[in-house]
């Protein structure tokens, strides 16, 4: 009878506690109504890791949603404000940029994210929105004209385990790994962000909080005299010169960006110590002041997506290689520096036409296909590429004595000398590029000319 009672008096326990809303035992939580009412603003610090880079984090966030995030990893940096009504964000050296549409829902959002959630969530006289509990251990946010936050509540503590919402495509992820208390309000310590892409996965550890610092409304704008809208066309025409940041090291590149006759945008790259120079760039893509960009290598593409600065003289951003991504930055030296495809003497029909060939790079077989051709002026061009590689034709320069054959590949530093075979089926020499030298054979897919298409 006695065990009876006693687990009947557990249940009636657990059946209140259970009625008790989600949003009131996250309240409790965390200290108590009564230990936020007083808080209008916060400030924290703290350092941020994305993947092998290391940097710092400051955020400065009211009662009312507006707030400034300062971060910098590595040389790449991004100042974001929202003052109630409108956002701005500013990336690394370049001028800061209002944000429209999509981007300006989650500002609206983003001032009442993580711990701050507790401002909108508490008090229901001072929010615009709407809080709903979607189950026992799920709150679901959502400011007026903003995004959604979903939070799902840790059983055990009824803190935020969780915190969940969307950026176009990509569901970005906050975990609250560890927790502090401070002047008995209870703040995550330590969160894990994520979007999906492991390049982006990031840690953030938190080493300071004030409580009401002082802050000023023109805190919560960037430069709002020069902000500008992206619908600012600034011109990337030009030659760029700058450097990759790769952990402790700096990789210098130059980019060339043209327009055609067509108005369409074309490039070229260069990585001066390597000696490549002018090799083409593929989807050349300008909107506004932001730029995207790829360069093909035996490695994969290179993605570029970069911003240009208001006086169009600072181009910086990321660029994607494989699973990591790294900060660059360039200035615009001068217009930009387009080589002409090299042109050739004349060349025998023997040589005219497609050869293939395999390159054999210690690592991997390399397939080249060389596509030489006359022209109408009496000169010769020609290209090759690589389905293994980057696929790109890259112009070469010919020359011909007789049966003796070099070909000059000036963008990677790469040169062939060979020979004709008497059956002019075969290209039979070596591929010499910097320091590596490795013999090639090309061949006709069709096999060889004939004796009377021969000259």
């Amino acid at each position: 009878m006695r065990k009876t009672l006693l687990m009947a008096a557990v249940c009636l326990v657990s059946n209140v506690f259970a009625a008790e809303p989600a949003v009131d035992r996250w309240a409790k939580a965390v200290g108590g109504r009564e230990k936020i009412a007083p808080i209008n603003a916060i400030y924290r610090e703290g350092t941020i890791s994305v993947g092998d880079y290391q940097g710092t984090i400051k955020a400065w966030h009211t009662g009312d949603g507006k707030y400034r995030k300062e971060e910098q990893v590595a040389t790449f940096s991004t100042v974001e404000a929202f003052d109630g009504t409108n956002a701005a964000i500013q990336r690394g050296p370049a001028g800061p940029q209002l944000m429209t549409g999509s981007e300006l829902e989650r500002a609206r959002s983003t001032g009442l994210a993580n711990w701050n959630a507790v401002f909108f969530a508490f008090f229901p006289d001072r929010r615009k929105g709407t809080v709903h509990a979607e189950s026992d251990d799920t709150v679901v946010l959502k400011p007026e004209g903003g995004i959604e936050w979903r939070v799902t509540l840790d059983r055990d503590t009824w803190l935020p385990k969780t915190m969940v919402h969307q950026e176009g495509d990509r569901t970005v992820t906050v975990t609250f790994a560890a927790y502090e208390s401070i002047d008995g309000v209870i703040l995550e310590k330590e969160i894990h962000r994520t979007n999906g892409d492991p390049r982006f996965n990031a840690t953030i550890r938190y080493t300071k909080t004030v409580f009401n610092p002082p802050v000023d409304a023109a805190f919560f704008s960037i430069g709002a005299a020069k902000t500008t809208s992206r619908s600012v066309t600034r011109d990337p025409q030009g030659h760029w010169v700058g450097a990759v940041q790769t952990g402790d090291q700096e990789i210098g590149v130059e980019i060339d960006l043209f327009k055609n006759s067509q108005g369409e945008f074309g490039g070229t790259f260069g990585q001066p110590a390597d000696h490549v120079k002018g090799l083409p760039l593929s989807t050349v893509k300008v909107d506004a002041g932001s730029l995207h960009f790829v360069i093909h290598g035996n490695l994969g593409p290179s993605t570029f997506d970069a911003t240009l600065s208001d006086d169009g003289q600072i181009m910086s951003g990321t660029v994607a290689v494989a699973d990591n991504s790294v900060p660059f930055e360039l200035k615009r030296t001068g217009d930009p520096n387009i080589d002409s495809a090299p042109k050739s003497g004349h060349v025998s029909k023997e040589l005219e036409g497609t050869w293939n060939g395999t390159l054999d790079t210690g690592e991997k077989q390399l397939r080249l296909i060389l596509s030489i051709a006359n022209d109408p002026d009496g000169s010769a061009s020609g290209t090759v590429r690589s389905p293994d590689g980057s696929g790109i034709a890259i112009p070469l320069s010919m020359i011909q004595n007789d049966a003796n054959v070099t070909l000059n590949v000036p963008s990677v530093d790469a040169s062939f000398v060979g020979s004709l075979d008497t059956r002019r089926a075969e290209l039979v020499g070596k591929w010499t590029q910097g320091t590596f030298v490795q013999p090639v054979t090309f061949q006709r897919p069709q096999g060889p000319i004939s004796k009377n298409e021969q000259p």
